[in-house]
């Protein structure tokens, strides 16, 4: 599958397992991997995006599992349009939290929603993360927007420079910073993202 414009699933009955591998569909505004599902069918799907590019994912929480490796999820609305940030991963448009997700070696442009974050590593969010259940699961070696609502970490940046740069500054004044001297020193990155599809 290559260079379409929206890619819309509607899974039904039993389906055990879907993967999307080795594809580009052209990130364009909107949904454009759906899976519905009803909450009485496919409890047991396994949905993963497999070293592809594509639009926003919507999938729905009951299903068993999400899995995006070595891939691009890019929600395709410019940083200078209105409806920025979009969403990259959630349910469906409210955003509700999609299904338990790994995410490895992937970029995702855009907020994410997502029941659990069972792991994500070597990852870039773009936008805020936003895990309802945070006592399961674990980010590592990842970019994790500040604000955002994750599991437990694990060597993530900003975090790491901020702790870095908080110690440093500790060390060098001999005393403990107040949390507005901390929130002064907090590293805040800056880029703009841009897409070439």
């Amino acid at each position: 599958i290559g260079g379409l414009e929206r890619l819309r699933l509607q899974v039904q009955g039993g389906l055990g397992g879907l993967t999307l591998s080795h594809c580009t569909v052209a990130p364009a505004e909107g949904a454009q991997l759906v899976v519905t599902s009803d909450t009485n069918s496919n409890d047991e799907l396994a949905v993963s995006v497999d070293k592809s590019i594509c639009g926003t994912i919507q999938a729905p929480e009951h299903i068993k599992s999400l899995r995006i490796i070595d891939s691009i999820v890019d929600s395709a609305v410019d940083p200078e349009q209105d409806g920025y940030p979009a969403t990259a991963l959630s349910a469906d448009n409210t955003p509700g939290f999609g299904p338990a997700t790994t995410i490895e070696r992937s970029t995702l442009f855009g907020t994410v929603f997502v029941r659990e974050m069972t792991l994500a590593t070597e990852t870039i969010f773009t936008e805020n993360v936003t895990a309802e259940r945070l006592q399961a699961g674990c980010v590592r070696y990842s970019f994790v927007p500040p604000g955002s609502r994750a599991p437990r970490r694990f060597r993530c940046q900003p975090d790491l420079e901020s702790t870095a740069q908080i110690d440093k500054a500790q060390k060098d004044l001999d005393r403990e910073l107040t949390d507005t001297e901390k929130d002064a020193i907090k590293i805040l990155p800056s880029w703009a993202p841009e897409r070439s599809i």
